[in-house]
Order: structure tokens, then sequence, then C-alpha cells
């Protein structure tokens, strides 16, 4: 970058803060009529409303803060121009540096000799792609139906400003919406964001693990392993064909970490930057990047050398500062309209109380171990365990690498969910996978290295292509013996067909949870009417407060509702409340409606119609 070139960067940067500052003000001058007028939001019962007054006001307020800000830090550019030049210069030369590093990496895996890893690598790549995308044909289920209904469907100004509930991985959700608009809503569409993170996490493992091991001795093979283990984990394939947010979160800690393990060794502006780019995008896709962001800090304070341990400390306090002023920022609008506990104190990080969370906390490692591992051979399940116990206790250079990592987490996770009081669903921690997969096969290197001089390299040779076959062999069967999906939400559109002859405008089916998000998703895909047909009410009935609503749809002289439940519905317990499914026995039922008649059945579903008592208004 020339000095010249610098100058219109800096201008034209400059130009932009002024444009954003003179927007902010002009909202916060602006009357609170225009501008309560301006912003629509949709609510989860679909209906539309101007902002609200109160919002509007507080959305003013903020605008004339941050504008303020940014034209204090405009001016403050312009005074301080020529230093941000030299900032802007070590930025561009940092930038060529970090490039420079990356292509020679890329170099050497291109080499003639280095082929192998390359074409192993591609090998797993085309396995994981595969197995990714023939799970893309399981049913909607309800979590990723609820995605969709209510955030996908929104502009960006309601995802945005929407945490009624956590089900809204933010990111994730803005990522659907352009997905639905480009793509349609066919479940393969939706997916398409999960299922595109998911690929990439295959050779960002393999990326990430090569270079947070010294992996001299060994050529990479215990990176390519584990990127084969990625490949063929049954919980990223599963979420990577599920329109959620994991796989997202999986991948922004895997480029965040690989980021982490270049700036221990000097700083740079330019690695920074990207550094708390990617972890902002983390945090914005669900808050619980939190422990992803603990763990890489914790490490690079335990794996930086004495001489740059007070420089890098500096550094690391400045980015997490901005990466959690700008987390903050990001969320702002959903603090204001759905108020922050909704985001920090919501039912599903409530804290428990100590006795539960002391019961279930020590059952968290071996719950994720066994988590991650799902669908893998028991053996390679006891290798892996074996594998990771090698990794804390073998000595020498390969062993002391790994510790750091395990103190790491150790000296965060923990902490965290005691300060906390939560244990966290197994799928929260996900991202940790490619991490437990590296730890676990580099011990086991680590072991194979203790073999015979004389034979151990032929040894080593031997194991890695056992491992590589038997990757490829057990994910070539899981591919060629899948089934088609059968079940419970597979069941739903046959449900709905069935019921399609009998509706009548106006005419509601009530579900309960999980059958009730799912089966809006595919009323809308039918042509069904939405809201009309499907009136969801989250599972129980808490109340008697919606048999009004069924008492003014009227078809004669009966009030009458369409009901769908599952044929056996196990109770479903959550972290600190449970969901009761509701049967066609419940009392209020029986109470205001006559016994009903089945009109409909599938393998899991029974469908009825009931019509309210003529006594009952």
């Amino acid at each position: 970058m020339t000095p010249s070139s610098t100058g219109r960067i800096f201008f034209v940067g400059l130009a932009l803060l002024l444009l954003a500052g003179a927007g902010l003000l002009t909202v916060s001058l602006a009357p609170t009529e225009a501008v309560q007028q301006s912003i629509i939001l949709v609510d989860h019962d679909n209906s539309t409303t101007p902002l609200r007054p109160y919002l509007a006001r507080i959305l003013q307020w903020l605008s004339l803060g941050a504008s303020l800000i940014v034209f204090s830090l405009a001016g403050v550019a312009y005074a301080k121009r020529d230093r941000l030049y030299d900032v802007l210069l070590i930025f561009a030369g940092d930038l060529r540096d970090y490039r420079r590093e990356v292509v020679a990496e890329v170099r050497e895996l291109l080499a003639p000799g280095a082929r192998w890893k390359l074409g192993t690598l591609g090998l797993f790549l085309v396995l994981g792609v595969a197995l990714r995308i023939a799970a893309l044909d399981a049913p909607m289920r309800y979590d990723e139906s609820y995605t969709f209904n209510y955030h996908g469907l929104r502009d960006i100004l309601n995802i945005v400003s929407d945490y009624t509930t956590p089900n809204n991985h933010i990111f994730q959700s803005v990522l659907v919406h352009f997905s639905y608009q480009l793509f349609g809503a066919s479940p393969a569409a939706l997916r398409l964001p999960a299922l595109l993170a998911g690929v990439l996490l295959i050779p960002a493992s393999f990326w990430l693990l090569r270079r947070l091991f010294d992996e001299a001795r060994f050529e990479d093979a215990a990176s390519l392993i584990a990127a084969g283990l990625v490949s063929l984990s049954m919980p990223l394939i599963g979420y990577s064909a599920n329109a959620r947010g994991y796989t997202w979160l999986t991948l922004l800690f895997l480029l965040g970490f690989t980021l982490a393990t270049r700036l221990r060794e000097k700083r740079n502006l330019a690695v920074w930057t990207l550094f708390a780019v990617v972890f902002v995008l983390g945090f914005f896709t669900i808050p619980v990047m939190l422990y992803g962001y603990a763990i890489v800090a914790m490490w690079l304070l335990l794996s930086v050398s004495s001489g740059r341990r007070k420089a890098l400390f500096v550094e690391l306090l400045v980015t997490s500062a901005v990466v959690a002023s700008v987390s903050v920022f990001l969320y702002t609008p959903a603090a204001v309209r759905c108020t922050l506990e909704n985001i920090v104190a919501n039912p599903f990080v409530r804290p428990l109380s100590f006795s539960i969370w002391a019961t279930y906390f020590p059952q968290l490692p071996g719950g994720l171990a066994d988590y991650v591992t799902r669908g893998l051979p028991m053996l390679v399940r006891g290798l892996l365990l074996l594998g990771l116990a090698a990794s804390v206790l073998l000595p020498g250079n390969r062993g002391r690498g790994t510790r750091r990592l395990h103190f790491a987490i150790l000296l965060t996770l923990p902490p965290l969910m005691a300060a906390q009081q939560v244990v966290p669903y197994l799928r929260v921690l996900l991202f940790v996978a490619p991490v437990y997969f590296g730890l676990a096969v580099v011990g086991l290197a680590g072991l194979i290295d203790w073999l015979p001089r004389s034979g151990g390299l032929r040894w080593r040779r031997w194991i890695f292509v056992t491992a590589v076959v038997g990757l490829v062999a057990g994910g070539t069967i899981t591919l060629s013996t899948r089934q088609p999906p059968r079940g419970l939400f597979a069941d739903l559109p046959e449900a709905l067909e069935q019921l399609r002859p009998l509706l009548s405008q106006g005419v509601p089916i009530l579900a309960g949870i999980p059958l009730s998000e799912p089966l809006l998703y595919h009323a809308e895909r039918l042509g069904l009417p939405r809201r009309s047909v499907i009136e969801s009410f989250n599972g129980k009935l808490r109340d008697r407060d919606y048999l009004p609503y069924w008492g003014a749809k009227k078809l004669g002289n009966h009030a009458m509702i369409y009901f769908i439940e599952e044929k056996a519905s196990p109770k479903r317990q959550f972290v600190s409340f449970e969901v009761r499914p509701l049967k066609v026995s419940h009392s209020a039922f029986v109470e205001f409606f006559e016994p009903p008649e089945q009109v409909g059945e599938t393998e899991s579903t029974t469908s009825y119609r009931l019509r309210l008592k003529k006594d009952k208004p």
C-alpha cells in the first residue's frame, strides 16, 4: 500500500463515518411518530405493529449518543490522520506477511512429496460432503422449523431485534433469510448455510490441528486422521443438515483458534483484526461463543513465550474489549425490544440450584465424549479415550503441547459454568469435537512413537493407511446403508394431506411441541392458509383463554378444530422446565369438546376432529 492509496482509503473511511453520523443524527431529530411508522415489527402471532412509542424514543436517544460518538471519532481521526496513516501502512504490511505465510503453507501441501496429504484430505472432504448432502432429506424438526417460521421469513430488522427465545441464532438466521430469498423454502435451501459451514469444518479442522500441534515427526498424519473423524462425526453431520447455528459456531471457533496460533508468535494487527471479526460473528451467532473465546484466550496466555507475554496480554485485553463492545452493540436492538433478560437469563441459561448443578455437572465430560463420538464403533471410541489420556500423561514435547490445551479448557469451562450454575446442552459444546479428535489422535500418535526405532516408521505408515481405509470404509458403508427417513417428523406432510379435504377456511389445526412448528412450516409449503390453519400454543393448555378463540371459528352450530398428536409421546425434560405433550384425553378437551372423532392416521401420528359442546360458549 502506497502513501497516496493510504490517504484515499483514510478519506473514504472518514466520509463513511460522517455519513453514518449524519444518518444517526437525522433519526434522533426526526419526529417520534415518523420513527414509529417507518419501523414495522412483526410479532410471533404474525401481527404487524409500528414501533412502540417508548421504543422509538429509546432508539432516538441511542441514535443521538451514537452520532456524537461517531462524530467524535471522525474528529479525532482527522486530527491524528498522520498517525492513522502509519497504522494503515502497518495493517497492510501485516496483512501481506500473513498472506505470504498462508500461501507458503498451501504450497507446502502442493509440493510433489506432500500431495498424499492433499489427496487424503480431499478423500475425507468428498466423503464428508456426500454424508452431509445425504442427510439433507431428513424431515424438518421443531427448532429449525421455528427458526424459519419466526425469523427466516422476516426482514433483517426483525431478525436482529427479536430474541423472544434463544432459538434465534441471529447470524445464522440472517443467512437462512437470504438463502430462502434466493432458493425458496425447501428444507435443503434453508439448511444450505449450515451445510456450507459443516463442509468447511473438515479442512478447517486439519488446518488448525496441524498448526496447534508440532507434527514434524508425523507429517500431518494425526491432523489428517482427526479431520477424517470430523467428516464422519454423526452430530456434526446432523447439524450440517439442520438450519441452526451450531456448525457456524464451530467453524468460527476453529478459524479464530487458527488465527490465534499466529498471534502467540508475534504481533500482527491484521490478524488481530480478523480474530476480532471472527469471534464477533461467533457471538452474534450464539452468545455461548463465550466458552470458545475463553478457551482460545487462555490457551494464548499459556502458550506465549515469556518475552512476549506482557505485550500479548495487552493486545488480548484490547481485542477482548473490542469484541465485547461490538457484540453488545449488535445485540442492543434485541435487548431493547425483548429485554436483556431474554438474552442472558432465559430459561435455557437460568441458574440451577447448586445441588442440581453439582449432581449433573460431573456427568458432563463423559456425556460430551460419548456425544461427539456417536456413531463410531466402540473400539474406535475406546481408542480415542486412550489417546485423550495419553495426550495428558505422555512425557515429552508432544505431551507438554497438548497439556496446554487441556489446561486452557480446564481453567475456563468449569469456572464459567460454575459461575453461571448451568449445565449446557451437549450440542452447545459441539465446537470442541474437532479439538477432542485432535487431542485423542495426537495422543495415540505419541504412543505409536514409542514403538522400536527399527520398526516404528514402518508401523506408523501401516497404522495411518489402516486408519484412512477404515474411516473411508466406515463412511461408505454408512452412506450406502442409509435408509429413507421415517418416524414422527417424516409423517407430518402425510398427516396434513389427510386433513386437506376436510379443512374449511378458518378451521384451525391444533398441535403441541414438537409437532406445532414443523406443521406450520409444511402447511405453508402445501398451500394451506398460514396461521388460520395451524394454531400452536407451545404444547399444553396452560389456561382456557384459547377456547373462546376456537369458539369464534364457527362451523354450523359448533366450533370445530382438528387435533394432531403423537401416538407415543414421552415426557420431554428441559434444563429448568418440562413440557408435557398434550393428548386428546386432556381434561380441558373432555370438558369443552364432544368425544373425539378420528379422521386420519400415520405410522406415528393420529388426527382427530373435535367439536365444541353445545352448552359451551
